[in-house]
């Protein structure tokens, strides 16, 4: 089996998909960013952008 990075969809919570969704579309939306950065954006602390 290859890892490609991402979680298997049925192992995250609703939460963590929609959080996971919240950071993607900030940073598609802004560019590249800063953790610091993400999480003003997204309203979490830094160390939960990175998980």
């Amino acid at each position: 089996m290859k890892y490609d990075g991402r979680a298997p969809q049925e192992e995250l919570a609703t939460g963590e998909r929609s959080t996971r969704n919240r950071v993607a579309r900030s940073i598609l939306d802004h560019g590249p960013s800063t953790v610091a950065d993400l999480a003003k954006r997204v309203g979490l602390t830094q160390a939960a952008v990175r998980r």
